[in-house]
């Protein structure tokens, strides 16, 4: 409830301390019972029990966000009563860990047709309900929520449909507060029908920290939904005008540090505020212009800076929240050498990153490369990245499970720039490109591709392979549309090599026998 998470000097005069905590101790004992609870049973409560899904939709709705938290050792609560708020936090989260798994044993499972039917009709999840998961755990579980989306997205394609409705309604919600900011920020009087100053401030830390919530866990058919939304904003002549929302995010940004400079109290709220918007804008950035645009998507980059450099403080936010993630990206992608990187530090007025960890994370020269095998490639870097690129490995097993071999996932990560939600994303919506695709999903470090496929003749006795190949070779010889001809069957012939001898020799030995034995049988007749 909207109470649960009010102090209580703020109580109303009709809530009871004392009944709050025993409300949230008896919901923590509910969902104690109803993860102790058999797969069928579980199922069966979240199908024809409503009150599951108006809980969890209550929940989400009203928890404390991160930027929420903020004084909350003030709030008046009990340490009993943050105790079991904690460990009701913990049992959600297992609950919706829960909810988007299929399948728990290979005898416990819904099939996927059902699944879908049950998440969608039981409004366990929907797009607003996925985007505020990601808010709510996403910065302290970030594998454990990433599984949550993409398990929600994959078994639902309709959640994908719904996508570009809710988020258009996002960014008209963003727009809505772009203008009475602006106007305050010059001190200009606000319109009847425009959002009041407190309203578009209590309003947008939601809303960033969702669009946040979608760069980083979304799939990436999402953002780029997103990053297709229309926002237009009517001239003076009453024609409309599309605002890319880098630009959007600056206009915001002007605006905002206008009213902290003037502000003598709340300057935390709009310290929080520009923090929001700085990391999302360098999202924004960081998707447009990513190393696998090309090389060029870096000079996109550095003109971008250039032109909005006389906005010291945004280039300065810029550089305190994200940016030095895009300068690692590129430096990872090795498309960019330090000449690139030293105007992009002078564009940013200080070094984004310190000199030693550009040769940390930059990857190994062609030259030193060529003879060595693909999967083998981090035997020969130095021994700092290849443990970036370990503890990179370990954070994706994390999210797609240990099935994938380290040298599968080492390929993606090479692959994606170093980048870890890619990889992730790939592997788990299943859009790996066809040269990792054709990769052992098992293939470790160290091992040659071809060593770790599997065999197909595991098992196989000498004589079976010599069958095999005997069958295989009348086979080919005898399919019309190879119209191998016989010289190409001769070809084939003396590939298979002794193979194929030995099968015709026991041919005409068994022919000879044959017909020895039909000789003997009419001599005895006549």
């Amino acid at each position: 409830m909207p109470t649960d998470n009010v102090a209580e000097s703020d109580l109303p005069d009709d809530i009871d301390l004392s009944l709050r905590l025993k409300y949230l101790e008896t919901l923590n004992e509910k969902l104690e019972k109803l993860l102790r609870s058999k797969f069928h049973v579980f199922w069966s409560q979240v199908i024809f029990d409503q009150s599951v899904s108006r809980f969890v939709d209550s929940y989400l709705r009203f928890c404390l966000r991160a930027h929420d938290l903020e004084g909350l050792e003030d709030s008046g609560a009990s340490a009993e009563e943050q105790a079991v708020t904690k460990e009701v936090s913990r049992r959600m989260l297992q609950l919706l860990v829960r909810l988007s798994r299929p399948q728990e044993s290979p005898s416990d499972y819904l099939s996927q047709d059902k699944f879908a039917q049950v998440i969608l009709e039981s409004q366990v999840f929907d797009v607003p309900k996925i985007i505020d998961i990601c808010v709510i755990y996403g910065d302290a579980n970030r594998s454990t929520v990433t599984k949550i989306v993409h398990s929600a997205f994959r078994c639902q394609p309709l959640f994908k449909e719904d996508f570009r409705s809710v988020v258009q309604h996002m960014l008209d919600g963003l727009l809505q507060c772009c203008a009475p900011l602006q106007f305050a920020a010059r001190g200009q009087a606000l319109s009847d029908q425009d959002l009041s100053v407190n309203e578009c401030l209590s309003f947008l830390p939601d809303m960033l920290s969702c669009f946040n919530a979608i760069f980083c866990f979304f799939p990436e058919d999402c953002v780029d939904k997103l990053m297709g939304g229309s926002l237009k904003v009517d001239g003076a002549s009453g024609s409309t005008t599309a605002v890319p929302l880098a630009d959007l995010m600056v206009l915001l940004h002007d605006a905002v540090s206008a009213l902290r400079s003037k502000s003598s109290d709340g300057k935390t709220q709009l310290d929080s505020i520009i923090k929001l918007l700085s990391r999302l804008l360098t999202c924004v950035l960081g998707f447009r212009m990513a190393p696998r645009h090309g090389a060029n998507a870096f000079g996109d980059l550095v003109s971008w800076l250039v032109e909005h450099s006389e906005r010291t403080e945004l280039i300065q936010d810029l550089s305190r929240n994200g940016l030095d993630n895009i300068a690692m990206e590129w430096i990872a992608s090795g498309l960019v050498d330090d000449t690139q990187l030293d105007y992009l530090d002078d564009v940013c007025g200080a070094p984004l990153l310190p000199k030693e960890a550009r040769h940390r994370r930059r990857p190994m020269p062609k030259a030193a490369a060529s003879g060595a095998q693909a999967a083998s490639s981090s035997s020969a870097r130095p021994e700092s990245s290849a443990s970036t690129d370990r503890a990179k490995i370990r954070e994706v097993r994390e999210v797609v499970g240990n099935d994938y071999g380290e040298g599968f996932i080492l390929q993606c990560l090479l692959h994606y720039g170093g980048s870890v939600p890619q990889v992730v994303g790939a592997i788990l919506d299943g859009s790996l490109p066809p040269q990792l695709s054709a990769l052992p999903t098992t293939l470790a470090i160290g091992a040659e591709p071809t060593a770790a496929a599997p065999s197909a003749e595991v098992g196989l006795s000498a004589e079976d392979k010599k069958r095999v190949l005997g069958q295989a070779c009348d086979g080919l010889c005898a399919w019309p549309s190879l119209r191998l001809g016989s010289e190409g069957c001769s070809r084939l012939q003396q590939g298979l090599g002794g193979a194929w001898k030995e099968k015709k020799a026991r041919e005409e030995q068994t022919k000879g026998v044959l017909v020895r034995g039909r000789k003997r049988k009419r001599e005895r007749e006549s």
